[in-house]
């Protein structure tokens, strides 16, 4: 009877198709899984490795250079590939993806700082259309049900916060050179999800608009780039150099991972509540 038992419920597993939610729950995961210990960790990897401040600072803003045009390009290989393809969002997401991959399976390679720069760089450009062209899948998904949103991102912040911790406490024990592997294994970990995407239905042919000129000129787009270049600017120094110096201060790694996760802790609490605050 046991038996008969695990042979239903595993047909049943089977019979049943993961949920749209469920795969767009799963890359956020994966993804800011990889992120939380990118960001957290990275830095000291890289002092680890004897690069200096200013080359650590020059390597880790290359992503950040790379995002001044690179997503806008994807973006737009996406509009025009998805007027006749309903796949193209996800075929360029499983791009980045494995491009991200690629880049940190160089990293350990290399021993030059601007070597590693150069990487961070390339490796930016081609996985940088990844982010916002799954917040366009995931709205897109749940068009005219804003409130779900946040049942599925916080999965991301789930991930973050696991992979924050659980990294610190692994470094703790094998040191900072052991995060070339975690991010290489994170990274593969967001190739498998991407590959089980929804495709989204196929774009409709783009009309032409106002002129991008006249739309940058609005008094509510310049408040919101200003806005997003103050959070960026108050961010940058954290990230590079906060795990740097708590380490300096006497910190362990895993301590260092809880203190990273106090914020994303809001977030899940923010995200869970959405549905509530959306109807309000």
């Amino acid at each position: 009877r046991a038996e008969a038992d695990a042979t239903s419920w595993r047909r049943l597993y089977h019979a049943v198709p993961m949920t749209i939610a469920a795969r767009l729950a799963a890359y956020y995961f994966a993804f800011f899984a990889h992120a939380g210990a990118y960001l957290s960790y990275f830095a000291l990897y890289l002092a680890d490795r004897g690069l200096t401040a200013g080359e650590i600072a020059f390597a880790v803003a290359m992503p950040q250079a790379a995002r001044i045009a690179a997503p806008a390009l994807w973006g737009w290989l996406a509009d025009a590939w998805g007027a006749r393809y309903g796949g193209a969002r996800r075929a360029i997401i499983v791009f980045s993806a494995f491009a991200m991959l690629a880049g940190f399976l160089v990293l350990p390679l290399l021993d030059d700082a601007r070597a590693i720069a150069l990487v961070l760089l390339a490796m930016s450009l081609l996985s940088a259309g990844a982010s916002p062209l799954v917040e366009a899948l995931t709205f897109s998904m749940i068009e005219g049900r804003p409130g779900q949103y946040g049942p599925i991102r916080l999965w991301g912040s789930i991930g973050f916060i696991l992979a924050v911790l659980g990294t610190g406490a692994w470094l703790d024990r094998a040191g900072a050179p052991a995060l070339a592997g975690i991010l290489v294994v994170l990274a593969a970990a967001i190739c498998v999800v991407s590959l089980a995407l929804p495709a989204g239905a196929a774009l409709p042919s783009a009309h032409a608009g106002e002129r991008l000129g006249a739309v940058l000129r609005r008094p509510a787009v310049l408040a919101f780039f200003g806005a997003c270049a103050c959070m960026t600017a108050a961010h940058g120094t954290l990230y590079v150099f906060y795990s740097i110096y708590l380490e300096g201060a006497g910190y362990s790694k895993t301590l260092i991972g809880a203190l990273w996760t106090i914020g994303v802790l809001a977030e899940v609490l923010v995200f869970s509540r959405l549905p509530q605050i959306m109807r309000r």
